[in-house]
């Protein structure tokens, strides 16, 4: 799901192509452990990935004013044991390298802008966006890395200075609403550190789970009221977190509108046939 940054890696010789592994951790979103973030301030900070927690500010990328900025850390994807997992090890020119999972997105410099492109895609020769400038891609390779997955509130994280989204190919569609819906709810909830990683890796989990499903707002919002049922907590402010979880299916309520428009056109067509007078 995330990008995923590692504590060290494993070289490998010969690709791992995109198969499952056993043993092998095979979220999508993920960054090796050994990346580090860049917090905000005066004072120059390098944070590794995995001291990351809810609340602290990094540099990230606006990508529609193509700018710098500062962004708030809403949680961690953590699952409660430790795999290693397959990445691909990007290195550009400078001796500037990024480990992420293939699913990934990060951010390419082309001639016409600045665009989100998936690890996997990536082709030697491509630039690579960063804080310093923009850098050739000079080889890309396979390794095995321990994966990490911080989930920044504009969904974007400056990776050792790279540009890169938190999301992967998965979440590219309904990623930045569940933030920011998840981003509410911990806030009513006042979670912070593994409560708050706990509960925003659920339902990520639970977003991987009816992503192509009809209407996902509201089975993720069933979702979340079954685990704060089983822990006996209430939001200060539920309307506010249902109308969040309702913007998912605005897309779908359009779509069931549009049906029953049709559905009554035809039926009314056939009643007129039929000689039949219809009346609204």
């Amino acid at each position: 799901m995330f990008a995923i940054f590692c504590l060290f890696s494993i070289s490998l010789v010969h690709g791992f192509g995109d198969k499952t592994l056993p043993g092998i951790d095979v979220s999508t979103f993920s960054f090796s452990t050994i990346e580090h973030a860049i917090a905000c301030g005066e004072t120059f900070k390098l944070i590794d990935f995995e001291e990351l927690t809810r609340g602290d500010e990094v540099l990230s990328y606006d990508e529609k004013n193509d700018k710098i900025e500062c962004t708030t850390i809403v949680g961690n994807y953590k699952k409660p044991y430790r795999k290693l997992a397959y990445m691909k090890h990007i290195k550009a020119e400078d001796d500037w390298e990024i480990r992420l999972t293939p699913d990934h997105l990060v951010y390419v410099s082309t001639p016409e802008g600045v665009k989100l492109k998936a690890t996997k895609s990536l082709k030697v020769g491509e630039k690579l966006k960063t804080k310093y400038g923009d850098f050739k891609i000079e080889e890309i390779s396979d390794t095995m890395e321990f994966p990490t997955a911080p989930i920044t509130e504009n969904a974007n994280i400056l990776a050792g200075g790279t540009a890169a989204s938190v999301l992967s190919i998965k979440q590219a569609k309904i990623g930045k609403h569940l933030i920011k819906t998840m981003h509410e709810v911990l806030t009513q909830l006042e979670y912070f550190g593994e409560e708050a990683d706990g509960l925003l890796t659920s339902m990520f989990d639970a977003a991987d789970q009816h992503k192509n499903a009809f209407l996902k707002g509201e089975k993720l919002q069933a979702n979340l009221t079954s685990i704060l049922d089983e822990k006996d907590l209430k939001l200060h402010d539920s309307t506010k977190v249902e109308k969040l979880f309702d913007a998912f299916d605005r897309e779908d309520h359009e779509a069931i509108r549009r049906k029953e428009e049709e559905l009554f056109q035809e039926w009314k067509k056939q009643r007129e046939a039929e000689g039949a007078k219809v009346e609204l």
